[in-house]
């Protein structure tokens, strides 16, 4: 059965095609039972090549399907420059990425809280093993959360790291690394360069003045956005501008979440990012009843 998102706890039977894959190995025996999160220990932990091929295996039903959902993935995260082949990295013939193909696919990782709480751990007993994770990093770096490291004899040394201070996280890719110290020397100093030279500056919003809605229950409706924060060089923090651009009105009916318009955030006078404007609440369409009472209300209000 195919099982996309199995729960973590769900115990896995070893199938003989997924064991004895070459590289670095969980040396999973077939019948063996262990469940998907061991077996992502063993994966994001101890690069386990059968372990991918059990995880492929057994959500897709067959490797070409999961591969297949894996290329799906990469067009939905936008890596442009990604096909994969195989579930492991091997090297295959049409299997290639780019560094910053797999900055995004490290960012996809952070956010999954299971994901991101695997590569961040440095040792685990887990499924009848004790693993440590390859990434030196974690031992090595203030504020490290991941996240794995690759070789193959083509791609060389290669390494996804990120780390997290005061609030702010970064993503440093070394791909075909001339040895395991050349690609943690380079990782560390990307990112030293990043925390030294950046920070996270979350702008104060702005008052937005409620809009106009024609034929709504309500002549007005108030407006909010999200805030925001921006990645900016260290020092240009004063030359942060927010621009609000706005509908001249809206049409009732109008729904909760509507867009009312953008808050544009400038940085040096360049466009960064925009956000939108929404509709706090409904306001419904006024009905011919309702617009005769009003005109009543404000004759009477004038006899």
């Amino acid at each position: 059965a195919v099982q996309a998102q199995p729960e973590l706890g769900r115990v896995v039977t070893i199938k003989p095609e997924w064991t004895g894959a070459e590289g670095s190995s969980l040396y999973l025996s077939a019948g063996e039972q262990i469940t998907m999160e061991a077996l992502l220990y063993g994966l994001l932990l101890h690069s386990g090549n059968d372990a991918a091929l059990a995880v492929a295996g057994f959500c897709g039903g067959d490797t070409e399907t999961f591969v297949g959902w894996m290329n799906d993935k990469a067009v939905a995260l936008g890596m442009e420059h990604t096909h994969f082949t195989n579930p492991s990295g091997l090297n295959e013939a049409g299997h290639y990425s780019s560094a910053a193909d797999m900055a995004l696919l490290a960012r996809a990782v952070l956010a999954s809280e299971p994901l991101a709480r695997i590569v961040s751990t440095r040792t685990i007993t887990i499924g009848g093993r004790s693993l440590t994770n390859h990434n030196r990093l974690l031992w090595r770096y203030e504020g490290c959360t991941g996240m794995k490291t690759g070789y193959t004899t083509e791609a060389k040394y290669c390494l996804s790291g990120t780390a997290c201070r005061d609030g702010m996280t970064l993503i440093a890719v070394v791909l075909g690394g001339e040895s395991s110290d050349e690609r943690f020397a380079t990782a560390k100093q990307m990112l030293d360069y990043g925390f030294a030279n950046y920070r996270i500056v979350t702008p104060e919003k702005l008052d937005v003045e409620p809009i106009r809605v024609e034929r709504g229950i309500s002549d007005f409706s108030e407006l909010e956005y999200d805030s925001f924060s921006l990645l900016l060089e260290k020092g240009k923090e004063a030359k942060i501008e927010q621009r609000i651009t706005l509908e001249p009105s809206l049409q009732a009916p109008v729904a909760k979440g509507d867009v009312a318009g953008y808050v544009e955030f400038y940085v040096d006078g360049e466009l960064q990012t925009k956000v939108p404007v929404r509709v706090t609440e409904d306001n419904g369409e006024i009905g011919f009843s309702d617009i005769f009472s009003r005109v009543l209300k404000k004759l009477l209000a004038f006899a």
